[in-house]
């Protein structure tokens, strides 16, 4: 296993959803300001970033947890 890959893919993850909170933020600080376009591209750089640290977690636990939160919030 490649730690330093592994330490790199979770940090280049953090650096997204920080990008995507900062976006979310202007546009809710700022709701005149249309920046849909930019909080759509950052979802995408979160969720292919996710899936790249997702490979070092067992997925049927992730699953799991995705269908509880589901479930929960219905």
């Amino acid at each position: 296993m490649n730690i330093g890959k592994q330490i790199r893919e979770h940090n280049k993850l953090v650096e997204e959803l920080l990008e995507l909170a900062t976006i979310i933020t202007q546009q809710l600080n700022k709701p005149k300001l249309d920046l849909e376009e930019s909080i759509i591209e950052e979802i995408g750089d979160v969720k292919y970033r996710l899936e790249q640290v997702e490979k070092y977690y067992d997925s049927d636990k992730i699953k799991k947890q995705v269908l509880f939160k589901k479930n929960k919030n219905n």
